[in-house]
């Protein structure tokens, strides 16, 4: 374990140790070159070594590769992500790698201390050295496993879920797809895999995995929304309108009630529910919701129609009557000018639309619808009265009197038996009523209505011959 180079030496002093990393099993030596190193894994902190076996070996977890090491501090350790349990090593290839699915952050570990990566983690390589370098599950999977190897340990979110989020440990990490949505997808990555339930549905199923989910609004509502969560975001058809489709998404399946029909009832499922307007009504109104948009026909005109839809049911009354008031439903509600009357045009609303059969004529026909209906008074006869509704209008001409002419309006139309005639009849239609005053008689005054107005021939003097006008 020494050695000296004088060649006289008087004293064990002259004796020099073998430095450190080195033994000498030599005695007497005169130089450090019977000094030998430690071998390769090996160190030696102590001076003046005799023996080989004052080499300490490297401890586990550590290696040198060169000789005359002094120290254990010289050693290097095996690097992160692997370890050693071998004494003496002499190259880093006795250093272990951690397996697949583990790592070390430590260095010169001596056993198998490797961490297991973390949930929601894997690693397919060996001697990872750092947590940082387990590979996180990917978005739209998970894994509750430790110490993964493989990217097969992390799961699928199922249908009808996703995930944004990666290196996630539980499917409970998986978020449902929101009311109103589903999805096909496995795996899902985003909500945008989310599918939203078209327009005329609507669901309140979280975590849906397909469109049967997705409920029909019922029939008589509808709804525009996609994504719908509730059956509140169907809405009723308004009234005047019906629709018996299911999962209507928009008001064009809301029906209109026809013309000549109304309904106030929302939300409607049958053109039953449109009622129609009643005789003596019209609506041209399509989708009414009220019995106020059934209007009446006009005075002057019916309908017996029920659900009328146009004007034209509004029927006239026809010549020869009126109706004051609207709505009528039928063609007897027409009131019949009085006799003495008619009237001529359609559709009249007042009695003053009956025109008076004119003087010296009658009639006894209600409802005339012609001015030939009034007769004319026969000849003998006039009448002053307008709108003479009989015969017994018509005054005979006065007894002495006669008329020729059928119609007269006054008692001056009868022409009076000239002088020398009389008449007893009254009502005489001709000249022929008028007889003479008989022989010995005489009248110089016209219009007689008896032979008391015929006067005696004067003393001394006679006639042979009748109907004379003078007395001499």
């Amino acid at each position: 374990g020494k050695y000296s180079t004088q060649d006289i030496a008087i004293a064990s002093s002259a004796c020099v140790d073998c430095l450190r990393g080195k033994y000498s099993t030599t005695e007497g030596a005169p130089s450090d070159d019977h000094c030998e190193c430690c071998p390769a894994g090996k160190y030696s902190e102590l001076t003046g070594a005799d023996q080989p076996e004052d080499c300490d070996l490297c401890g586990a977890g550590t290696y040198s590769g060169f000789n005359c090491r002094q120290s254990a501090d010289t050693f290097g350790p095996c690097p992160r992500g692997t370890w050693s349990n071998t004494e003496g090593a002499f190259n880093e290839t006795t250093c272990i790698a951690c397996v697949a699915g583990k790592y070390s952050e430590e260095q010169a570990m001596i056993r198998d201390n490797c961490l297991p990566c973390a949930a929601g983690k894997f690693s397919t390589a060996t001697g990872v050295g750092d947590a940082s370098m387990c590979v996180s599950c990917p978005a739209g999977k998970f894994s509750p496993e430790t110490g993964a190897s493989s990217p097969d340990t992390c799961q699928n979110c199922g249908v009808g879920k996703y995930l944004s989020e990666s290196g996630k440990t539980s499917a409970s990490a998986c978020v449902r797809c929101g009311f109103g949505t589903y999805s096909y997808s496995v795996g899902a990555e985003t909500i945008s895999t989310c599918i939203l339930c078209p327009a005329g549905t609507w669901s309140n199923t979280q975590g849906a995995s397909s469109n049967s989910t997705c409920k029909l609004c019922r029939a008589g509502t509808y709804s525009t929304t996609q994504g719908a969560t509730s059956e509140s975001r169907c809405l009723e058809c308004a009234a005047g309108t019906y629709s018996s489709v299911l999962g209507a998404p928009s008001t064009i399946f809301c029906v209109k009630c026809l013309r000549g029909t109304y309904s106030f009832t929302p939300g409607a499922t049958t053109f039953a529910t449109c009622f129609q307007c009643v005789a003596g009504k019209y609506s041209l109104d399509l989708g009414a919701s009220s019995p106020s948009s059934c209007v009446l026909c006009d005075a002057g005109k019916y309908s017996s129609t029920v659900g009328a839809n146009s004007t034209d049911t509004c029927r006239a009354c026809p010549p020869g009557t009126y109706l004051t008031t609207r709505g009528s439903t039928d063609i007897s509600m027409c009131t019949l000018c009085d006799a003495g009357k008619y009237s001529t045009e359609t559709a009249q609303t007042s009695e003053s639309t009956c025109r008076a059969c004119a003087m010296g004529t009658y009639s006894t026909k209600t409802g005339a619808s012609s001015v030939d209906t009034c007769t004319k008074c026969l000849w003998g006869k006039f009448s002053g009265s307008l709108g003479a509704d009989s015969e017994n209008a018509c005054t005979n001409c006065l007894r002495g009197t006669y008329s020729s002419v059928n119609g007269s309006i006054s008692s001056q139309q009868c022409q009076r038996c000239p002088a020398g005639k009389y008449s007893t009849t009254p009502g005489a239609w001709s000249f022929l009523f008028c007889v003479d005053c008989p022989a010995g008689k005489f009248s110089t005054t016209t219009g007689n209505a008896d032979e008391t107005r015929c006067s005696l021939c004067l003393a001394g003097y006679y006639s042979a011959i009748p109907g004379i006008t003078r007395s001499e």
